[in-house]
């Protein structure tokens, strides 16, 4: 599992895993404390996925109820206790979290 950076920004944190591929999905990251996330997939086609408990993974869907897969970006709703993307499509794909305490930075 690839391992993401995370950087600390004024209400939050910036989460980015960097070269995954289908056969390399993203080690996954507790972000519960920030319920406010967008994520961006650039690259290839990735899911974003989360649990509350070990092995009781789900997709993550955007705010319009539909599944996360990129490209793009979108506003995440759901708010579980760790994430981490699956990519579905593509080599070197880059999936950037931004995960914030309010609105806003």
């Amino acid at each position: 599992m690839t391992k993401p950076t995370t950087t600390s920004v004024t209400r939050g944190e910036l989460v980015i895993w960097r070269g995954l591929s289908e056969s390399e999905p993203g080690a996954p990251i507790a972000l519960s404390q920030y319920p406010v996330k967008t994520v961006t997939i650039r690259g290839g086609e990735a899911r974003l996925m989360g649990a509350n408990v070990d092995g009781d993974d789900f997709p993550i869907t955007d705010d319009h109820g539909l599944p996360i897969k990129g490209p793009g970006m979108y506003r995440v709703i759901l708010n579980p206790l760790k994430v981490w993307p699956v990519v579905t499509s593509g080599t070197d794909v880059t999936v950037t979290v931004l995960a914030c305490r309010d609105g806003g930075l």
